[in-house]
C-alpha cells in the first residue's frame, strides 16, 4: 500500500470528479478509494493538479494508482517515470521499471507532460509493447468454487458480498516456494513441464490451473483434470503442497492405469530436473554416475521451440561470414555453435516470442562489459525476429563437463578457478550488475599462461542491473542448487547471491557433490536445507581438504548477508592469494572458524546420494507461467 504524503484528497464516489490543488505531486492508492476521508488540504491555489490513475501493463489484478500531477512542478517525463517506478514498481509486470506510458486503450504513447488529461487513466510499461487488458475493471479476484456433497474444501471461509453473493476464499497459509512437475498426458514419451509455485503464482486453485493450461498446452485445450503420480486427484490448492510434486494433466479424456507408469525416457526427464521420486516405483533405478552434459540437455529439451537443423539455417548475410563447425550446446530457447574462431549463439524467432525485452536487456549488458574473465560479445544481429550473437570462443568446455570427467579438483586448481570467478564478479558488482545464475555450466575453461585451467563467466540471460535507489531485487530466479537463501525467502537480495553461488561451486569442485542435497530428491527438502544454511563437511571426502578452504566456503555461504563475503573479500583471502598454500598460523585460525560454525558432534559420512548431480534448469525456466498475464516474466532471463 502506498502511503499518501503530507496532503491528500478524496477519491471516493462523491468526489470522483473533483480536481484538487496541490503544492506537490501527491499519490493515493486506488485500493484505499472507499476508505479515504472525504477531505483534502490545499497548500497552494496557484495551479490545479491533474488527477490521473496509472495501471501496470498487463496486470489484470492491479487496481491502479491515483496520482495528483502539477505541470508547473513536474516539467518533464523523466522525473515522473522515476517517481512512478518507485511507487508502483513490480518485478513481475515492470521488470525494467517504468519506461513508457500509454493511453488506457493503447492507441497513444505519452511523450510529454502536457498530454495528460485530468481524470483519465494511463498504463505504465517497461517495454514498447502495450498489453490489452480490461484495466477499468481490474481488481483482486475472489476465486469461486462449486462444492459438491462429496468434495468439500477444507478450511475455507464464506464471505457475503453485497448481502447476496457467496464466494469462497481459499486459505494460502500453507503456500511456500515449490517446484512441481506436470506430465502432459498423451503418447509416450510425454512432455514434462516444470512450474514454480509461491505466494504470487499460487493465490488460488483456479489461478494455478489457468497458468498450467498456458504452459502444458494440451491438444484438447484447458486442463480439466489433474492427478498426482500416486493416483490421487488434485481438487484444491492445498493438494499441490502435499507429498506428491509430480502430476499428470488431462483434458476431457479418461485417465487409465497405464498413465501412471513412467517409462525410461520420461524418468530421465523427470530426474534431470531434480524432481524427487514418488511413492510409486519408477524404473530404471537411479544411476551412480554423472550424466553427460549434451545427453542430459537433449533429454530435457521440453522447452525448446525450434530444432537444431532449423537454427543452423543462417540468414544469407551471416551465411557468407560464418561456417558452422559443430553444435557446442543447446538450451531451452537457444543454440550455441562453433564457427571459425568464434561461437555463435542463435535465438530463433519462435523462441524469442514474449522475451524481446529480456533478450535486449542481455544484449545491453553484454555490450557494456569487457573483462578477461568474462566471455566477450563481439557483435550481434537481428534478422526476421531472430537474434544472432557472435561470442568469444572458449575451447576448453565448461566446468560441469570437466567435473563429469574428473569429479573433483585439487585445492591449488580450485583456488585458481575461484580467483578467476571472483575477478569477474568484482568487475560486475562494481558496475552494479548481478549475474544471478553462477554455476559450473556457465563457467568456461581455457588453459592460462601458467599451463593450468582458468575460466571465463558466460551466459548473461539472467543478469540484471541493481536498482539505482539502493533497493533490493525480488524476482525468484537462478538454479536451485546454487540459489541463495534470501532468494527463496523472497526477502529481497543483491549482488551477494553471486557470492553464495561461488561458495557452492567451491564446495562442489573440492568434493564432487553439492552442500545441500535432498535424500529423496525433493525440491522442498532442498530449499529447506538452503534456508537453514547449515554446511557440513562429511568424511571421507573432506578429511584431506584444508581448514582454510572450508572456512572460505562458510564465509561465502553465510545466511547473514551482512556477514557474507563480497567478491573483493574473496580476492583478499589468503587461501586465494597463495593458491591454497597458506601459512600454518592462518590454517590454525581457519580450523577454529570451521569448528565453531559446524556441527562437530554429529558424525556425517558421505553416502551414495552425495554424488554430484547438477540441476540444469533455472527456476524462471521451471516457472514457465510465472503469471498467465505476464509473459515477459514468464520466460525471463535464461535462454541459453
Amino acid at each position: 500500500m502506498v502511503t499518501p504524503r503530507s496532503s491528500s484528497f478524496d477519491v471516493s464516489k462523491d468526489s470522483e470528479n473533483s480536481s484538487p490543488s496541490e503544492s506537490r505531486v501527491e499519490i493515493v492508492n486506488a485500493a484505499d478509494v472507499n476508505n479515504t476521508p472525504k477531505q483534502f488540504r490545499c497548500v497552494s491555489q496557484s495551479a490545479k493538479a491533474k488527477r490521473i490513475r496509472f495501471y501496470r501493463n498487463g496486470d489484470q489484478y492491479y487496481k491502479g494508482l491515483w496520482y495528483a500531477l502539477r505541470i508547473d512542478r513536474v516539467r518533464s517525463m523523466k522525473p515522473l517515470l522515476e517517481d512512478l517506478a518507485k511507487m508502483m514498481g513490480d518485478s513481475t509486470t515492470l521488470p525494467l521499471g517504468v519506461r513508457h506510458i500509454f493511453s488506457i486503450d493503447g492507441q497513444m504513447r505519452i511523450t510529454c507532460i502536457e498530454q495528460f488529461e485530468d481524470g483519465e487513466s494511463y498504463v505504465c510499461s517497461s517495454t514498447e509493447t502495450y498489453k490489452s487488458v480490461d484495466y477499468s475493471n481490474a481488481r483482486e479476484p475472489y476465486w469461486c468454487y462449486a462444492l459438491s456433497k462429496t468434495n468439500k474444501l477444507n478450511d475455507v471461509a464464506l464471505l457475503n458480498i453485497q448481502g447476496t453473493e457467496h464466494v469462497v476464499i481459499e486459505p494460502t497459509h500453507f503456500v511456500f516456494p515449490r517446484i512441481i512437475t506436470v506430465i502432459r498426458n498423451g503418447v509416450k514419451p510425454r512432455r514434462v513441464v516444470r512450474h514454480l509455485l509461491n505466494k504470487k503464482t499460487a493465490r488460488s486453485f483456479d489461478q494455478v490451473m489457468t497458468d498450467l493450461t498456458c504452459v502444458v498446452k494440451l491438444d484438447s485445450g484447458a486442463i480439466r483434470k489433474l492427478f498426482a503420480l500416486g493416483g490421487s486427484a488434485v481438487l484444491t490448492l492445498q493438494d499441490f503442497f502435499r507429498e506428491d510434486d509430480v502430476f499428470i494433466a488431462y483434458g476431457n479424456e479418461r485417465a487409465s492405469a497405464d498413465d501412471f507408469f513412467v517409462i525410461s525416457e520420461e524418468y530421465k526427464r523427470l530426474y534431470s530436473g531434480g524432481i524427487r521420486r514418488c511413492s510409486r516405483k519408477i524404473i530404471p533405478s537411479r544411476p551412480r554416475v554423472m550424466p553427460a552434459r549434451n545427453e542430459s540437455l537433449k533429454e530435457d529439451r521440453c522447452g525448446s521451440v525450434v530444432s537444431d537443423e532449423l537454427a543452423r539455417n543462417l540468414p544469407a548475410e551471416l551465411d557468407e561470414i560464418f561456417s558452422v563447425v559443430r553444435l557446442l550446446g543447446d538450451g531451452n530457447t537457444a543454440f550455441v555453435y562453433e564457427v571459425v574462431n568464434r561461437a555463435l549463439k542463435v535465438i530463433a524467432r519462435d523462441s524469442a516470442v514474449g522475451k524481446i525485452a529480456l533478450i535486449e536487456n542481455e544484449l545491453s549488458i553484454m555490450k557494456s562489459i569487457q573483462h578477461p574473465n568474462i566471455v566477450q560479445m563481439l557483435d550481434s544481429w537481428t534478422f526476421d525476429g531472430a537474434y544472432y550473437l557472435s561470442l568469444e570462443l572458449v575451447e576448453g568446455g565448461d566446468l560441469f563437463e570437466h567435473l563429469c570427467a574428473v569429479r573433483r579438483l585439487c585445492e591449488r586448481q580450485a583456488s585458481r578457478l575461484i580467483k578467476c570467478l571472483a575477478e569477474a564478479l568484482k568487475y560486475l558488482h562494481d558496475n552494479s550488475i548481478v549475474h544471478r545464475d553462477v554455476k559450473p555450466e556457465n563457467l568456461l575453461l581455457y588453459t592460462g599462461l601458467h599451463g593450468e585451467f582458468e575460466l571465463k563467466l558466460a551466459d548473461f540471460g539472467l543478469a540484471t542491473n541493481l536498482p539505482q535507489d539502493g533497493g533490493k531485487l525480488t524476482v525468484i530466479c537462478g538454479t536451485p542448487t546454487y540459489v541463495a537463501s534470501e532468494v527463496i525467502l523472497e526477502t529481497g537480495y543483491d549482488e551477494k547471491v553471486d557470492v553464495w553461488a561461488t561458495g557452492v561451486i567451491l564446495y562442489v569442485i573440492l568434493c564432487g557433490f553439492p552442500p545441500f542435497q535432498s535424500s529423496d530428491g525433493s525440491q522442498d527438502d532442498l530449499f529447506a536445507q538452503i534456508m537453514r544454511g547449515r554446511v557440513s563437511f562429511p568424511s571421507s571426502s573432506w578429511d584431506k581438504i584444508s581448514f582454510s578452504a572450508k572456512a572460505l566456503i562458510l564465509l561465502l555461504m553465510n545466511v547473514n548477508k551482512a556477514e557474507r563475503f563480497s567478491a573483493r573479500d574473496i580476492l583478499d583471502n589468503q587461501w586465494i592469494k597463495t593458491l591454497s598454500n597458506v601459512p600454518s598460523e592462518i590454517e590454525s585460525m581457519a580450523e577454529f572458524i570451521v569448528e565453531s560454525r559446524t556441527d562437530t558432534d554429529v558424525d556425517v559420512e558421505e553416502t551414495d546420494r552425495e554424488y554430484y548431480m547438477s540441476r540444469r534448469t533455472s527456476m524462471d525456466e521451471l516457472s514457465e507461467s510465472g503469471r498467465a498475464d505476464s509473459y515477459e516474466f514468464i520466460f525471463s532471463r535464461n535462454y541459453s
